[in-house]
């Protein structure tokens, strides 16, 4: 028989078996507490990851597993979730060989963009999974880092990943840079949506100058989504492959 208090039934989906709940009276009639997001019980939380190309999913902190990988579907007792997506970084550009009098730069890729998500649980059911990678370096020589790949789960929510950085060079004198890819747009779909942030530049001094501090030769990122690092090459230098920006990371938390 269906629960009804002062004539008014619970949401959809608050009461579940085996999860407890309470009954509370207020000045408006009465409320169910222990069912949402903010107050109810943390059930599970799974970390979904890239590696090598290949997705891995922790429960818990357990040891990663390819074993539902790519799936969102909830605990049966689950009542609200809640997804977290970080785009994949961009690459940072391959820099340009130089002679005995020019230098170049690379600029390295832009980070992913971030997004939150509350929802039911049951939105997960049938919901894929997907970390966005992180782009490729540029080739060696002037060309632009790849772009991050997109994280998302299902509909429901998604991020962008980064732009891939510019090359600038090789040139013998004046001051110059190469441009940071630009970070990852910030998506719509999330209760809060947060853009990337743009990849280092490449910088160097003309002539016989030097690497300038704002871009020392390497810029490494290492967090989940962020963009390859920015390069730079001083006289006669062969040209250099860009560097890889990094996966981005998926987290889904379930509450009773």
């Amino acid at each position: 028989m269906p629960l009804t208090v002062a004539g008014a039934a619970p949401p959809p989906g608050a009461l579940k078996a085996g999860v407890p709940a309470m009954l509370v009276r207020t000045a408006g009639g009465y409320a169910l507490i222990g069912f949402d997001a903010a107050g109810g019980r943390l059930l599970r939380t799974r970390v979904y990851t890239l590696v090598g190309g290949t997705q891995y999913v922790q429960v818990d902190g357990g040891a990663p597993t390819t074993s539902g990988a790519t799936s969102a579907s909830p605990l049966d007792q689950s009542v609200w979730a809640e997804s977290e997506v970080h785009g994949g970084g961009a690459g940072g550009s391959g820099c340009p060989a130089t002679d005995g009098t020019g230098q170049s730069a690379a600029g390295g890729g832009g980070s992913g963009a971030w997004a939150i998500k509350r929802t039911t649980a049951a939105a997960l059911s049938g919901a894929t999974v997907t970390v966005g990678a992180g782009g490729a370096g540029g080739a060696a020589g002037p060309n632009a880092g790849a772009n991050g790949g997109t994280s998302s789960v299902g509909a429901i929510v998604s991020a962008p990943g980064g732009s891939g950085g510019l090359p600038a060079g090789p040139i013998g004198t004046g001051n110059f840079i190469a441009l940071g890819g630009a970070g990852g747009v910030a998506g719509s779909s999330g209760d809060i949506n947060l853009p990337g942030v743009a990849g280092a530049a490449g910088a160097v001094a003309g002539g016989q100058g030097v690497p300038l501090p704002a871009a020392p030769g390497r810029i490494l990122g290492g967090y989940y989504g962020s963009g390859g690092a920015s390069n730079s090459s001083s006289t006669s230098t062969a040209a250099k492959v860009g560097f890889a920006g990094v996966p981005g990371i998926v987290i889904i938390r379930e509450y009773a």
